[in-house]
This record gives structure tokens, C-alpha cells and sequence, in this order.
């Protein structure tokens, strides 16, 4: 991502001092003119939406998947076998092309491609008609850009005209690629998930762990000792299989019995390191993380492109960066990762520490969004810019200040999230996402 921030921000930058600089009353803002294009979290939130519609067309099957709360893996009663076969296929396809789309930049976070259910409740989302067609809404932006282009190049001088296509062009081709990369950050998780946890396995058959998905508590040394141990002869490659083939067989024992038991060996217990772990990361998660590491870096430059978290201001006003303009008073919802993504409501404010490709589909539902994390060129402004929903973000603290069931105003343009009515707030969860207590009527 570090590489290609800058060309996006210097070419931006560059087409939006011009915009500015020859700006009449009545021209679009500088951004319209970089909506509308394809990018990574794009085709996937149009794949996801056309299986939905695609379900709909079908006798019987929207019904089924909707009333499903979890990803349907056998024909479900009144579909035919055909079309219920035809519906597998296609989502698994969709699950091969896109389902590497990360939640967190945490691996221990599983993707799409290895849980599904990830996606169930954005798809019966959209299943019960929701949100809006992305195509629609992309078909929309495509006819506002190049209306707008239009209307900036009538009021300009034939000399200027050219000066203002050529920083346009480099914008416009720049701009889908940083979604693109971020999307494409996660193409390894789902090997990589798949090899760890396999490890996992075994190492929990031979007693270092408690579960297999503790694995992801240990540092690679450990994890290249542990392996070691278990091959025996201390040949194993992480890489592949020590055979030499390339070839790690993820489906068990090379016994072909589908198990592996550690060949028999007991290994020392790593529950007690995997606990305080667990331990330290509770504490570390009630930290403000810096905003750029080397802290010292070169690349400090670009600090007021990058996603930054900031302090979140005091008392009931909530501030932030403002990253896509505008302002709506609605109801907080506070997602911690996917597996709330079923409790979002239409009409709400989206609050998360941090958005990724993954989240885009919420974006079509929300009110407004409110990050701990970002900046005017992250994953929540672009999308909230091309929803044309506002946006705060860097916040810092919108996750531990605001609560779910609170009404808040959130101005983009401003950067700020003010508590709307101190007696209108409440919460059906349990709390955990936010405040609690009387301090929980300030922000």
C-alpha cells in the first residue's frame, strides 16, 4: 500500500488544486469525477448482489436462503435439484473469485473463502431487497462524472482544457488500483489460514495446544520448532512437504487415513504462552496504535493521506477527519467484525475501528460512517463518497465513546459526531461495544 499511495495522492492532488483553482458555482466537486469506475470490493459486492438476484428468479430458492440463518449445503425443500446444484456452484465460484476480501489485517480473522457464513446475512440482505443495486448505483456515478467533466470543460479556454483532461486522466486511472491493493492484500489468506490451522491440528493432537486455532498465537520460529519436532527429522518446510514435492497435504496424515496424530509424540504444552498472549493483546487493545510504523520513516511525508487515529475530540462532540461531506442525525450501530454484520440496520450510522473491502456492503445500507481509523484517502471515504453517505473518521475513539441505539449528528464536512439527544439513546445489546453507565449520555 506504501507504494502506491503516493502516486494516487501526488495525481489527486495535483487534478484537485486545478479543479479548485478554476472553479465556477454550480461545478461538481473535484471526487465526482473519480467515481464510477471498477475496482476490486466493487465486483465483488456486484457478484454477491447478482447471485441474490439471480436466487430471486428462481421458484422457491430466495425464500429458502432468506429463512436460512446459515449457508445452505443441502437442496432445500420445494427447489429443484437442479437448481439448487446450479446455486452452489455459483456461489462457490463467487467464494473462489472474491472470497479472499479481508476483515481485519489480522490473519487469525477468517476470510470468506474458508467460513462463508461471512457473507449469509449480506446476502439475505440483499435477498430481501435492502440495498441498493450496485450496478444502479455505479451506472448513476458514471453519468454524474462525465456530466460533470462536461460542465467543467464549457467554462474553460480551449488551452485549459487540455491542462485540466491531462491531470484528470492520471486521477481517474490511478484511483481504482488503491482499492484494488487493498483488496488484493488478503489473496494469501486463505492458504495461509488453511496451512496454519492444519498445523494446528497436529499440534493439538501432540498436546501443544489446547485448540487448533491457538496456533495463531505463535510467533513463526516457534511455529517452524513445533513442525520440526513433529516431522522428526527436523527436514520439514513450512513451504511445502518435505518430500520435496512442493506439495503440503493439507488433508491429513500421508497414512491416507485422513488423521494425523503426531506420529505418536507428545510435545510440550504451549497453552500456558498462548494464554498470556491472549492476556497481553486484551490490554493492547485499549491502546491508540500509532499511525505510521517506522515512526521515523520517509514515507512520514504522505502522514496526512494515510489513515490516522486521532485523539476524538472532548466532552459530547466526537471529532474526527472529515471524509465524506454532508450531515445526518440517525442511530449508532458499533460492529466489532463480520459475525455482527447481521444486526445492521438500514438508515444507520456504520461505527468500526476500521473498514476494508469486505465491509463495502454495509455502505449501502448506512446513514453515515464513523471510524477510529482513517483518512481521506482509506477504504471508508472513497466508498462513503461514492454511496454519498458523510463520513468521520480517525476518530480514535469511536468504538469505546459511542454506543449502539445511541442519535447522533454526523457532519463530514466538519468532522465532528455530536450526541443528538441525551434521553433518546438505548441499547438491546449487552454493552460490550461501547460505553456503559451514566457516562454513556456523553460522547
Amino acid at each position: 500500500m506504501q507504494t502506491v499511495i503516493p502516486p494516487v495522492v501526488i495525481a489527486e492532488s495535483v487534478y484537485t488544486a486545478f479543479c479548485r483553482r478554476v472553479a465556477k458555482p454550480g461545478d461538481p466537486s473535484p471526487e465526482t469525477l473519480l467515481f464510477g469506475y471498477e475496482s476490486a470490493p466493487i465486483r465483488a459486492e456486484e457478484s454477491l448482489y447478482g447471485l441474490a438476484r439471480w436466487a430471486r428468479e428462481r421458484e422457491g430458492l430466495a425464500q429458502a436462503l432468506t429463512a436460512s440463518e446459515t449457508v445452505l449445503e443441502q437442496r432445500p425443500d420445494g427447489v429443484d435439484d437442479a437448481v439448487s446444484q446450479e446455486w452452489r456452484e455459483r456461489f462457490a465460484a463467487h467464494l473462489a473469485e472474491h472470497g479472499h476480501a479481508i476483515y481485519t489485517l489480522d490473519v487469525v480473522q477468517p476470510v470468506a473463502a474458508d467460513a462463508p457464513e461471512l457473507l449469509w446475512d449480506v446476502l439475505r440482505m440483499y435477498l430481501r431487497g435492502e440495498c441498493t443495486d450496485p450496478g444502479v448505483r455505479r451506472a448513476a456515478a458514471v453519468r454524474a462524472r462525465e456530466e460533470g467533466a462536461d460542465r467543467i470543460r464549457a467554462h474553460l479556454r480551449r488551452p485549459l482544457r487540455r491542462v485540466f483532461d491531462r491531470p484528470l486522466r492520471r486521477a481517474q486511472e490511478l484511483t481504482p488500483i488503491r482499492e484494488d491493493a487493498l483488496a488484493g492484500v488478503g489473496l494469501g489468506w486463505p492458504a495461509a489460514r488453511r496451512a496454519l490451522r492444519e498445523l494446528g491440528r497436529r499440534l493439538t493432537a501432540a498436546g501443544a495446544l489446547d485448540a487448533a486455532d491457538d496456533v495463531f498465537w505463535l510467533r513463526r520460529d516457534e511455529l517452524v520448532d513445533l513442525a520440526e519436532q513433529l516431522d522428526g527429522s527436523g527436514q520439514l518446510d513450512l513451504a511445502g512437504h518435505p518430500d520435496g514435492s512442493g506439495q503440503l497435504d493439507l488433508a491429513g496424515h500421508p497414512d491416507g487415513d485422513g488423521q494425523f496424530d503426531g506420529g505418536g509424540r507428545r510435545l510440550p504444552t504451549r497453552a500456558g504462552l498462548v494464554e498470556e498472549r491472549r492476556v497481553i493483546w486484551r490490554g493492547q487493545k485499549l491502546a491508540t496504535p500509532p499511525q505510521l510504523l517506522p515512526q521515523r520513516s520517509v514515507w512520514r511525508a504522505f502522514d496526512r493521506f494515510m489513515p490516522s487515529a486521532g485523539e476524538g475530540g472532548d466532552g459530547e462532540v466526537l471529532t474526527g477527519i472529515g471524509g465524506s461531506g454532508g450531515a445526518v442525525t440517525a442511530t449508532v450501530r458499533v460492529l466489532s467484525g463480520p459475525e455482527q454484520f447481521r444486526d445492521f440496520r438500514p438508515g444507520e450510522i456504520l461505527v468500526a475501528a476500521i473498514t476494508t473491502p469486505a465491509w463495502t456492503p454495509l455502505f449501502a445500507m448506512a446513514a453515515g460512517v464513523v471510524t477510529d481509523v482513517g483518512g481521506p484517502l482509506s477504504h471508508s471515504s472513497i466508498v462513503a463518497r461514492e454511496h454519498g453517505i458523510p463520513a468521520v473518521l480517525g476518530t480514535g475513539t469511536a468504538t469505546r465513546r459511542l454506543r449502539t441505539g445511541q442519535r447522533v449528528t454526523l457532519d463530514g464536512s466538519a468532522g465532528t459526531v455530536r450526541l443528538a439527544d441525551e434521553e433518546d439513546y438505548g441499547d438491546e445489546d449487552d454493552g460490550d461495544d461501547g460505553a456503559t453507565g451514566p457516562a454513556a449520555a456523553r460522547i
